[in-house]
């Protein structure tokens, strides 16, 4: 905050916006007179003659500490503010000194990213056709030491199928009972599930909306009163939500082209934000689905999701399956934000089966090799060779890393390219392999994680990558 009584000398905005890019609070708030470089005050009321010369709040997060603390081992909420207070009178030597290149476009500084949280999106409670109250969902989720956990029952595009639908008032009780289970370090809410079939009668694919509010839920944000579901999903997009496709049944063409109520140019769809790795057809069947999708053109990160019904994960599934990596001092109190900004920013990662806390993380490196930029960045198109690092935490375990792009995009043929049998083994609990590929053509990079160098089993423990994205030239 800057003080309405401070007077800014000629060329202390521009060292301000030199600290707001150094520090990137979420909120710069100013109040004061701009005076020209002859020391004329501008009047009240009237524009700077520079446009560009104004601070503003950028969107960029709080700055991090240096390094990425291991999420192995619980990480420390800061006691103080995200970001540090502005000093207008600290920045002067700072600025002065040899600053690092600003960032490429599209890149998400690793640096900033440490913390990583787990839970499950897609849960079921007796407001459609789960077993459990929602307020027993939420306990056994955080009891089972999820960090965060989604109650999403039917909306009424189920209705014809039964166990529903989701009333406006079931929709405001369990947003209350979420409200009083969750704490500082767990979070609770409520969403829905909805039928992306229902304006074509067709069952092909369904979806899950997190982050909508009980005020939203009646009138026209709730689905069955669309008649096109790019609207649906643009509109509830605006309102800050995140949309999920759960369980698809195929390929993006033939999960899709059927629908008269849906355009399926994906550029177009930008606001479906996660792909849940969860549904029919064998464990390589759903992964290779996710790389047609990433080839089609959708911009969509993996989750494990379990559609838990029946059990309170009692069985070989646990509620820790949906990973994502959060922007360092952002959870604590405001974890939905939190959560949000990771869902959106394609910061997230499939854990299955979701009984350990097991994570996996992409970087690109400079030609140094140093970490650059963090999974789900989207980059511009590059000839220099792209050097890339897989890290996954290995304790006690020992990792087959496989890298998939737009070029090798199946278990099939051709096969996508392995790590070698040995990768290094880093801070002592990190597995780490770090390989380099050839950018000519590139549009997606993901990797898929196995505890046996075979393809991933429903019976096996894997891990699926968010993608890193190359824009085309």
């Amino acid at each position: 905050f800057v003080d309405p009584d401070d007077t800014l000398e000629p060329g202390a905005v521009a060292r301000l916006r030199e600290l707001i890019d150094r520090h990137a609070p979420d909120l710069v708030m100013c109040d004061f007179r701009v005076f020209f470089d002859d020391g004329r005050a501008l009047p009240p009321g009237e524009a700077a003659p520079d446009p560009q010369d104004a601070a503003s709040s950028p969107d960029s997060p709080p700055d991090a500490d240096a390094g990425t603390p291991s999420p192995d081992s619980a990480t420390p909420e800061a006691d103080s503010p995200d970001a540090p207070p502005l000093d207008p009178d600290a920045g002067d030597a700072a600025s002065d000194a040899d600053d690092p290149p600003p960032p490429k476009p599209g890149c998400v500084d690793p640096a900033k990213v440490g913390l990583v949280k787990w839970g499950d999106m897609h849960v079921h409670s007796t407001y459609s056709d789960g077993d459990f109250t929602p307020p027993v969902m939420m306990q056994a989720a955080k009891d089972l030491d999820a960090d965060f956990v989604w109650i999403t029952d039917h909306s009424k595009s189920f209705q014809q199928n039964g166990g529903g639908p989701l009333t406006a008032q079931e929709f405001a009780d369990c947003m209350s009972d979420a409200a009083a289970k969750s704490t500082d370090s767990f979070l609770a809410r409520c969403g829905i599930e909805w039928r992306l079939g229902y304006l074509s009668n067709d069952e092909k694919w369904h979806g899950v909306m997190l982050g909508m509010t009980p005020a939203q839920f009646p009138g026209h944000f709730n689905v069955e009163s669309y008649t096109n579901w790019d609207k649906y999903l643009a509109d509830m997009d605006g309102a800050g939500t995140v949309a999920l496709i759960t369980h698809p049944t195929g390929p993006a063409n033939w999960t899709l082209g059927k629908d008269p109520g849906r355009n399926t140019d994906p550029d177009a769809n930008g606001e479906l934000d996660v792909y849940e790795l969860n549904g029919d057809g064998t464990v390589v069947e759903r992964i290779n689905y996710f790389f047609d999708w990433l080839s089609a053109g959708w911009r969509v990160s993996p989750v494990y999701d379990t559609d838990m019904h029946h059990s309170k994960w009692t069985g070989n599934e646990g509620p820790k399956c949906a990973g994502a990596w959060i922007r360092d001092g952002t959870w604590s109190g405001s974890q939905w934000p939190a959560l949000r900004d990771a869902m959106r920013a394609h910061r997230t990662f499939a854990n299955f089966p979701g009984k350990a806390k097991n994570w996996i993380r992409l970087v690109s490196l400079t030609s140094g090799g140093q970490p650059e930029c963090l999974m789900g960045s989207s980059l511009p198109a590059q000839s220099d060779p792209l050097r890339l690092e897989v890290t996954a935490n290995a304790a006690s375990k020992k990792w087959h890393f496989r890298l998939f792009t737009n070029h090798k995009s199946n278990y099939g043929n051709p096969a996508a390219s392995a790590a070698p049998a040995d990768t290094s083994l880093v801070n002592g609990s990190e597995q780490r392999w770090r390989p380099t590929l050839d950018p000519t053509g590139l549009r997606w990079i993901a990797v898929v994680a196995t505890l046996s160098p075979a393809p991933p089993t429903a019976d096996a423990v894997w891990l699926v990558r968010a993608p890193r994205w190359l824009e085309a030239p």
